[in-house]
């Protein structure tokens, strides 16, 4: 939610807006939200990922170039910054950029104009750059890897999106969103993430985020052969055949405390909602009462967590 009051903030300005992440935490979803929301909604949303060219082809997809400025430049070329002229750009991983691309850079973010490669005359452009890494620039700028000047004309407004070890909470959710896009896509009934192989997401790290979270559970509901996913489902890391008490204690040791407690709170609310609602034969009032939380409160925190009722219903409690 702090996320999305600061998409939400900062949208309609052209400020630039410097994104921090690790991989697969949503930074170029994130990116992509505040163009939607913002005024050049209508015009061109540039992305590019700066780490994944050579110093030389950086340049050139940044600022275009001349015909004939280097071997296979056989006609004259934009750069995205001219092709996204009124829109805006996403650069990802922008710690990983040269010094000599950091300094055209910013002379785009301070003159607002790129040279073509091989060009001496400048573009006016009016783009809004987001850009994005998982590097700590703070540390690249003291080693001298990063421009300070550069590292001040991004820093402007800056938007940090959580790992998924830091939300644990919002796992049931996204499994559960994941699930719905997957099934359509191959046709398959699986409707929930069965109680053993949700204590298994909530325990696991994930270090690849949120993109791990939806390769698992596509790889899950693949490989499933009933409504739920089990454990046998789940990719190795995530599903290792062990008892939950071992889970419980073994899976979150690395963890500081305060992660590996939320963890273990969401693990434990999740396996008591489901529980109270079997043993009242999915009846919400009934569960409701019995644990002391107020019904509608109770349907909010069972959806939250992958609760479905319609699943409960009739089954036998099981042992907390």
């Amino acid at each position: 939610r702090a996320v999305f009051e600061t998409i939400e903030a900062v949208a309609p300005s052209p400020t630039t807006v410097l994104i921090l992440g690790a991989s697969g935490t949503g930074k170029e979803l994130a990116a992509r939200a505040i163009h939607r929301r913002s005024e050049r909604a209508k015009r061109p949303f540039i992305a590019l990922n700066c780490s994944a060219l050579s110093e030389s082809m950086l340049e050139s997809e940044l600022f275009g170039h001349a015909k004939g400025s280097f071997t296979g430049a056989i006609t004259a070329r934009k750069g995205i910054f001219e092709a996204g002229d009124t829109g805006t750009v996403f650069l990802d991983e922008i710690g990983d950029i040269s010094p000599a691309t950091q300094v055209r850079l910013l002379r785009v973010l301070q003159e607002g104009e790129v040279r073509r490669v091989g060009e001496n005359v400048a573009v006016k452009v009016d783009v809004r750059i987001i850009a994005a890494t998982n590097v700590d620039l703070v540390a690249a700028v003291k080693a001298g890897k990063f421009r300070e000047d550069l590292f001040y004309r991004l820093h402007v407004v800056v938007l940090r999106m959580p790992a998924l070890r830091e939300r644990p909470e919002d796992i049931p959710l996204l499994a559960q969103h994941f699930i719905d896009k997957v099934r359509k896509k191959i046709n398959k009934p699986v409707r929930r993430v069965g109680d053993n192989a949700m204590q298994r997401l909530l325990t696991h790290t994930w270090p690849g985020n949120v993109r791990e979270l939806e390769n698992a559970i596509e790889r899950a509901v693949v490989l499933s052969h009933s409504d739920e996913i089990e454990v046998a489902d789940l990719p190795p890391g995530a599903g290792d055949a062990v008892s939950p008490a071992e889970v419980e204690a073994a899976s979150v040791g690395h963890l500081p405390y305060m992660d590996a407690k939320k963890l273990a709170v969401a693990a434990f609310e999740r396996r008591y909602l489901s529980g109270v609602l079997r043993s009242h034969g999915g009846n919400i009032s009934a569960a409701a009462r019995a644990a002391g939380i107020d019904r509608t409160n109770f349907r909010r925190l069972a959806k939250s967590y992958g609760v479905d009722v319609a699943d409960v219903k009739g089954d036998d409690a099981p042992s907390l």
